[in-house]
């Protein structure tokens, strides 16, 4: 009797003792945490992609050579605006000249003695092939002064069209070969931009679409024009070509120069946002926390377009719900929770 009395009184302690401990674990669970919170809103999202590209002249021509021959005269200097048409070189052409001076006058000799065998072919004094060949001896004399003519004309170089010339690399009195390199032009203005964007976008640009182009060099921000798309998609980057173009009535950009591109893809209306730092990642979903009555509860949502700040819901939330943006490291489902304040985006 007397040890039945003993273990009811240990059984107690240890009871009273386990109690004991379990109190302050559940104080735990039931602990209030601050936190700051945010109130889903309506707004328009825009949705930007960025992308870099490289400025392009409007036009641009390496001027070389069309003709052999000794540079005469140099009527151009370096780094100015020239206009469409303004002589640039002059070759000499005193050689072409002559050459074309000595096939006139065999020409002129050529057709006499056509006349001469023709009269003797009537009164079967030739044959007829010995005067098919002197009718073919005037063509290929006289085809041969177009062909002095042609690089005579092409001994003036001339701008093709206006801009700004550039470096010369001959001097006067150099004798130049066809294809030897004089200098460049280039037309700046507009100036152009070249860039590339994922194949999956394709359907939401279009021509006339502007663009803002950033320089870092310039630290300057412009809007561009695009005038052209690639019909077809680069099958080793998956990626498709476009262009745009840019006002540069004053200069400032160069052609090579490194470009970001922003592109506003679409604008879509009434859609719910919240703070990206609210969305909690999953293996397999997104949740946020909504706050209701003071407690926090989990909730999954789908999500669409983003940006550095801001993610669009698409389901999950209502406006005006209120959702956690801070403490969400302590934060576990059905956590009491007393708001510090409420943010703004």
């Amino acid at each position: 009797m007397h040890k039945q009395s003993l273990f009811l009184v240990l059984l107690t302690l240890l009871i009273s003792c386990s109690s004991k401990e379990q109190n302050p674990s559940r104080k735990n669970a039931e602990k209030t945490i601050t936190v700051d919170c945010f109130v889903v809103s309506k707004e328009d999202f825009s949705n930007y992609i960025n992308t870099v590209g490289t400025l392009k002249a409007n036009e641009e021509v390496e001027l070389k050579s069309p003709v052999n021959g000794i540079v005469q005269k140099i009527n151009f200097i370096e780094g100015k605006n020239i206009s469409k048409g303004q002589l640039l070189i002059q070759i000499d052409t005193r050689d072409l000249q002559s050459k074309m001076n000595f096939s006139v006058i065999k020409v002129n000799n050529l057709k006499k003695e056509y006349e001469r065998k023709k009269e003797l072919y009537k009164i079967k004094g030739i044959s007829l092939e010995e005067l098919e060949k002197s009718e073919t001896d005037i063509a290929n004399e006289t085809a041969l002064i177009e062909q002095y003519k042609v690089q005579i004309d092409y001994s003036d170089i001339k701008a093709p069209f206006s801009g700004k010339i550039g470096l010369r690399e001959i001097s006067p009195g150099a004798y130049l070969l066809v294809g030897d390199r004089i200098t460049k032009l280039v037309n700046l203005n507009p100036i152009k931009v070249e860039f590339s964007l994922p194949a999956e976008f394709v359907n939401e640009i279009s021509v006339n679409s502007n663009v803002q182009v950033i320089s870092k060099s310039l630290d300057d921000t412009v809007l561009a024009r695009i005038y052209a798309i690639d019909p077809s998609i680069d099958i080793s980057t998956r990626n498709i070509r476009l262009k745009a173009e840019v006002n540069n009535s004053k200069g400032k950009f160069i052609p090579g120069d490194f470009v970001e591109i922003k592109i506003n893809l679409s604008k879509n209306k009434s859609s719910l946002f919240v703070p990206a730092q609210a969305i909690v990642p999953n293996i397999s979903e997104q949740t946020v926390f909504v706050v209701k009555n003071g407690i926090a509860r989990e909730t999954v949502v789908q999500i669409g377009k983003r940006d550095k700040k801001n993610v669009q819901i698409l389901s999950g939330l209502d406006l005006n719900d209120t959702i956690l943006v801070t403490g969400l490291v302590n934060i576990r489902n059905n956590t009491p929770v007393n708001i510090n304040q409420i943010i703004n985006k």
